[in-house]
């Protein structure tokens, strides 16, 4: 469930890699995360009220059209949590909870490569 749920609040467009990490640093179980109530919400320091307004309305059929277009591109989601997430990747600051892509998973595990790019084009 936790790839689900970083899948959703990589949709919520005004929280960024940080606030996301250090979102996730406060709440290990990141279906923790989307299951508090909107007053819990806006108790977390770092999030604004547009933060939690977009929180609450990311919702499943979000993650099923996310899910339906990455499928439907031959895009695999790959998250923090899942095996093949680059190491070195890991380790930075505020590195992304979810990365998109297109092509063979395996060269993961032993190519370097950066691409710079925005969730916003």
């Amino acid at each position: 469930m936790a790839k689900r749920s970083s899948i959703l609040l990589n949709l919520v467009k005004s929280l960024s890699p940080k606030k996301i990490n250090e979102l996730s640093s406060l709440f290990p179980d990141l279906d923790e995360i989307l299951r508090l109530k909107k007053g819990s919400l806006s108790k977390i320091g770092n999030l604004t009220s547009k933060d939690v307004d977009s929180i609450i309305a990311v919702r499943e059929n979000d993650l099923e059209k996310e899910l339906a277009l990455a499928e439907s591109r031959q895009i695999s989601i790959v998250d923090k949590f899942d095996d093949c997430y680059p190491k070195l990747l890991k380790e930075i600051d505020n590195s992304p909870l979810v990365l998109y892509i297109k092509g063979d998973l395996s060269v993961l595990e032993d190519m370097f490569f950066a691409i710079v790019g925005s969730r916003i084009p």
